[in-house]
């Protein structure tokens, strides 16, 4: 009897024993499981070596998914947290040091990143924001800099870039606006900067210059190229500061000149017209000055012989 005593006591205490060496080695390094009212997992917890000082959890759905992890170091002092969609997919990553936060990235559901921000002292330094077509190609990034606007730029569904703006001090200070033609070829460009345009410059689908403006505080320096159907060029007009002041030029198919018309600052008021034979020698000259009704016309043939002259005064021909 004694001796059965002996052996059932001997047995409790290795299982006590073994119950003590199991205890001490989840107290130092295990894990612990949490689950819901109808015995769903909800958290587990994993601790390493070091006891709680670097431990792991995770979180789940009622699917079973992740939901998302964390990851301490330092009893808390610097850890990470990823969160999860019901799918599984990562929706978003936080990262601390010393309990502050420094950085965050969050991503749409097929996994493209929207948002980058990082901080110092609680504090946004930098962030990127994305946005998407509905094929996932890009649409829009932003970029700040301590939440000030640093950078705009805006993509069509082709990938080619239709805005790119920069700031400075939260304004606007340059900008290049695009527009295509379905080819993807660029139509029109234009350029500002501090707000004020700098530069408009328009094509045509041949990829032929038909527009060329330059700014100087608002006042506008345009050329305006148009084009025959074998792609020479037919007239181009120069004027400054909406046609007040402007030249014309008309051109042969052959590219030779066929004729000039020049304006002064005062839109008609003093004028001068040049027309050329095919093979660039002058047909006839005239001009108009200081909106008088006295002016002089001359006409040549194509080996540059004078035909005749003509004089005007008072709007009558009297040579």
């Amino acid at each position: 009897m004694n001796k059965k005593i002996l052996l059932i006591g001997g047995s409790i205490l290795w299982i006590l024993i073994v119950l003590i060496i199991i205890i001490a080695i989840f107290s130092s390094w295990g894990w612990e499981k949490h689950f819901n009212s109808n015995w769903q997992l909800e958290s587990k917890w994993d601790f390493n070596e070091e006891g709680e000082k670097d431990w792991k959890r995770t979180e789940y759905y009622t699917n079973g998914q992740e939901k998302s992890k964390w990851k301490y170091k330092d009893w808390k002092e610097n850890w990470k947290r990823t969160m999860y969609d019901e799918e599984g997919n990562i929706k978003e990553k936080k990262e601390y040091s010393n309990w502050e936060i420094k950085s965050l990235i969050q991503y749409n559901s097929n996994w493209k990143i929207t948002n980058e921000t990082e901080y110092k002292n609680w504090e946004e330094i930098s962030k990127k924001t994305t946005t998407y077509f509905t094929n996932w190609d890009i649409k829009e990034e932003r970029s700040f800099k301590n939440k000030a606007p640093l950078e705009l730029i805006q993509y069509n569904e082709n990938w080619e870039i239709t805005n790119e703006t920069h700031y400075k001090d939260w304004l606007e200070f340059s900008k290049e606006l695009t527009t295509y033609f379905e080819e993807g070829k660029i139509k029109e460009k234009k350029t500002y900067k501090d707000n004020a345009p700098i530069e408009l410059i328009q094509y045509n689908e041949n990829w032929k210059l038909i527009n060329k403006t330059e700014y100087k505080d608002w006042i506008e320096y345009s050329e305006i190229t148009s084009y025959y159907a074998n792609n020479t060029i037919k007239e181009k007009w120069k004027y400054v500061n909406k046609k007040k002041k402007w030249e014309w030029v008309e051109y042969y198919e052959n590219g030779n000149t066929k004729s000039k018309w020049s304006y002064d600052d005062n839109w008609q008021k003093t004028w001068s017209w040049t027309e050329y034979h095919e093979n660039w020698k002058i047909k006839a000259k005239g001009n108009y000055v200081n909106n008088t009704k006295d002016w002089k016309w001359s006409y040549k043939d194509e080996n540059g012989g004078l035909i005749k002259e003509t004089e005007y005064k008072d709007w009558k021909e009297i040579k």
